[in-house]
């Protein structure tokens, strides 16, 4: 048993396979008010090449400005204003995991789930 979330709870229509023992989710209630809702794909089933593009261009550019960063970079001083947190420079490729979030909240377009 793996759980699902709520919008899935609501949304569960009579799919489910007794012989098997399986329950599908393939849909979830997306709302924001009771007259305005409607049942949309899970997120997160479904990433489009576009999205990929996305990922890869977001790391390539933060791989570009890496290039004319010194190689340790301070990322958290104390109280005195010493560093005492230095990494390599390609450590702040993780942030394109945080612009890529950002993309995909806010910018993203689902096909109608957001309006």
């Amino acid at each position: 048993m793996t759980g699902m979330w709520i919008g899935e709870a609501t949304a569960i229509q009579w799919n489910i396979g007794f012989n098997a023992d399986v329950v599908s989710i393939d849909k979830t209630l997306y709302y924001k008010n009771l007259d305005n809702y409607s049942f949309v794909e899970p997120m997160g089933q479904k990433m489009t090449l576009k999205d990929i593009f996305v990922f890869a261009l977001i790391t390539a550019v933060i791989f570009v400005i890496c290039l004319f960063l010194p190689e340790a970079i301070p990322i958290h001083f104390n109280a005195q204003g010493e560093a005492d947190i230095i990494v390599n420079k390609y450590f702040l490729l993780i942030g394109s995991v945080i612009l890529y979030s950002v993309y995909w909240q806010f910018f993203r377009n689902d096909n109608g789930s957001k309006e």
